[in-house]
């Protein structure tokens, strides 16, 4: 592959975690912009809880530069506040997904019976999918996640960085509009458009 095919490819996974989150930031707060809005006052906040690759689409429709729109998708596990205020979802108990898939803090036999789940869930696994399409696996490996590299040596410091951001204990981790802000401000610098 030449170097600039390969450099493609890994800004690639860069605009997905970017795409990713600006889908998220909208999701939780109603932000559509992340470099200039802020959370929108009474939003019913959703939080998808099944962010993985086989949820995540790229659309050539809609696509600005070079780069496919991210699309998420599959919102069959989904949860809103209204839901849960409604009674129709349970505060603390994730009714689906894939277990493979849930953050430590999701984890029954990590938290016994106090599971939460939220906005951090979807960050989490928004991390754990940039993860996996860097090293190529079929699941998150929790072990290489909570490394210093959970993308690989071969992935700019600045996506490790920003992975473990996304993989951190749930009150530290990052918003899906902090990751949108930081990944769209490295775009903005690189002349990337999003």
């Amino acid at each position: 592959m030449k170097g600039q095919e390969a450099q493609c490819l890994k800004n690639s996974h860069g605009i997905v975690l970017g795409g990713i989150a600006k889908a998220l930031a909208f999701l939780h707060e109603g932000i559509r912009d992340p470099l200039n809005e802020k959370a929108a006052a009474r939003w019913n906040s959703t939080w998808h809880l099944d962010v993985k690759p086989c949820n995540i689409f790229l659309a050539s429709h809609g696509q600005r530069g070079p780069y496919p729109r991210v699309v998420v998708g599959d919102f069959g596990c989904a949860v809103s506040e209204k839901d849960i205020d409604d009674g129709l979802a349970h505060p603390r108990r994730q009714r689906c997904g894939t277990e493979e898939w849930y953050p430590p803090e999701g984890l029954e036999s990590v938290v016994g019976s106090h599971v939460r789940y939220g906005s951090a869930t979807d960050v989490w696994q928004m991390g754990a999918t940039i993860h996996v399409m860097c090293r190529l696996l079929r699941g998150p490996k929790r072990s290489q996640l909570d490394s210093a590299s959970p993308c690989g040596s071969h992935y700019s410091e600045t996506l490790n960085s920003m992975v473990r951001q996304c993989v951190k204990n749930y009150r530290i981790r990052w918003t899906a509009a902090e990751v949108a802000r930081q990944v769209h401000e490295l775009a903005k610098k690189k002349g990337y458009r999003m």
